[in-house]
Protein backbone atom coordinates (compact mmCIF):
# COMPACT_ATOMS: atom_id res chain seq x y z
CA UNK A 1 0.00 0.00 0.00
CA UNK A 2 1.25 3.70 0.32
CA UNK A 3 2.57 5.20 2.94
CA UNK A 4 -0.94 7.95 4.57
CA UNK A 5 2.14 10.21 5.58
CA UNK A 6 3.39 10.89 2.14
CA UNK A 7 -0.09 11.03 0.48
CA UNK A 8 -0.86 13.61 3.24
CA UNK A 9 2.62 15.44 2.99
CA UNK A 10 1.94 15.42 -0.44
CA UNK A 11 -1.46 17.00 -0.76
CA UNK A 12 -0.38 19.61 1.90
CA UNK A 13 2.39 20.36 -0.27
CA UNK A 14 -0.20 20.90 -3.29
CA UNK A 15 -2.56 22.91 -1.30
CA UNK A 16 0.33 25.37 0.17
CA UNK A 17 1.73 25.35 -3.71
CA UNK A 18 -1.95 26.51 -4.71
CA UNK A 19 -2.63 29.04 -2.45
CA UNK A 20 1.05 30.68 -2.88
CA UNK A 21 -0.03 30.81 -6.77
CA UNK A 22 -3.18 31.70 -7.05
CA UNK A 23 -3.23 34.36 -3.80
CA UNK A 24 -0.88 36.46 -6.34
CA UNK A 25 -3.33 36.17 -9.36
CA UNK A 26 -6.64 36.35 -7.64
CA UNK A 27 -6.28 37.57 -3.95
CA UNK A 28 -6.19 35.51 -0.99
CA UNK A 29 -10.15 35.83 0.00
CA UNK A 30 -11.42 34.39 -3.26
CA UNK A 31 -8.43 31.32 -2.37
CA UNK A 32 -9.42 30.90 0.58
CA UNK A 33 -13.04 30.33 -0.47
CA UNK A 34 -12.53 28.13 -3.25
CA UNK A 35 -10.54 26.16 -1.15
CA UNK A 36 -12.91 26.02 1.81
CA UNK A 37 -16.52 26.21 0.45
CA UNK A 38 -16.68 23.46 -1.96
CA UNK A 39 -15.49 20.63 0.14
CA UNK A 40 -17.74 21.85 2.55
CA UNK A 41 -20.55 21.86 0.34
CA UNK A 42 -19.37 18.43 -0.73
CA UNK A 43 -19.10 17.17 2.70
CA UNK A 44 -23.17 17.42 3.02
CA UNK A 45 -23.42 14.87 -0.72
CA UNK A 46 -20.81 12.50 -0.02
CA UNK A 47 -19.12 10.51 2.72
CA UNK A 48 -16.63 8.93 0.93
CA UNK A 49 -12.64 11.52 0.32
CA UNK A 50 -12.51 11.02 -3.44
CA UNK A 51 -16.42 11.75 -3.82
CA UNK A 52 -15.79 14.50 -1.52
CA UNK A 53 -13.06 15.59 -3.92
CA UNK A 54 -15.20 15.15 -6.91
CA UNK A 55 -18.08 17.07 -5.97
CA UNK A 56 -15.63 19.83 -4.67
CA UNK A 57 -13.82 20.11 -7.89
CA UNK A 58 -17.96 20.15 -9.40
CA UNK A 59 -19.10 22.61 -7.31
CA UNK A 60 -15.39 25.35 -7.59
CA UNK A 61 -16.18 25.14 -11.42
CA UNK A 62 -19.64 25.82 -10.60
CA UNK A 63 -18.73 28.76 -8.62
CA UNK A 64 -15.93 30.44 -10.89
CA UNK A 65 -18.01 30.10 -14.45
CA UNK A 66 -21.44 30.97 -11.91
CA UNK A 67 -19.90 34.19 -10.76
CA UNK A 68 -17.91 34.84 -14.13
CA UNK A 69 -21.30 35.14 -15.73
CA UNK A 70 -23.47 36.57 -13.49
CA UNK A 71 -20.50 39.36 -12.98
CA UNK A 72 -20.20 39.81 -16.51
CA UNK A 73 -23.78 39.98 -16.91
CA UNK A 74 -24.31 42.63 -14.21
CA UNK A 75 -21.57 44.57 -14.61
CA UNK A 76 -20.02 43.78 -10.68
CA UNK A 77 -16.77 42.71 -9.33
CA UNK A 78 -15.81 39.48 -10.43
CA UNK A 79 -14.08 38.13 -7.28
CA UNK A 80 -16.82 39.02 -4.74
CA UNK A 81 -19.38 38.02 -7.02
CA UNK A 82 -17.55 34.28 -6.95
CA UNK A 83 -17.31 34.53 -3.33
CA UNK A 84 -20.99 35.36 -2.71
CA UNK A 85 -22.16 33.14 -5.31
CA UNK A 86 -20.24 29.85 -3.27
CA UNK A 87 -21.60 31.30 0.30
CA UNK A 88 -24.87 31.38 -0.96
CA UNK A 89 -25.07 28.16 -2.39
CA UNK A 90 -23.11 26.86 0.79
CA UNK A 91 -25.69 28.26 3.43
CA UNK A 92 -28.49 27.49 1.00
CA UNK A 93 -27.52 23.71 1.13
CA UNK A 94 -26.52 23.74 4.26
CA UNK A 95 -30.34 24.72 5.18
CA UNK A 96 -31.95 21.87 2.82
CA UNK A 97 -30.02 19.54 4.56
CA UNK A 98 -30.46 20.46 8.03
CA UNK A 99 -34.56 20.91 7.66
CA UNK A 100 -34.39 17.45 5.85
CA UNK A 101 -32.50 16.02 9.24
CA UNK A 102 -35.25 17.49 11.48
CA UNK A 103 -37.54 16.05 9.51
CA UNK A 104 -36.06 12.62 9.52
CA UNK A 105 -36.08 13.03 13.52
CA UNK A 106 -39.22 14.14 13.81
CA UNK A 107 -40.69 11.36 11.98
CA UNK A 108 -38.44 8.32 14.13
Amino acid sequence: GVSTASVSFTLHLLVALTVVLLAQVVGIVLVLVLLVIPAATAAHFAKRMAMVMLWGTIFCLFFCYGGLIVSYQADWPVGATIVELAVATYLIIACIVALRRRSIKNHE
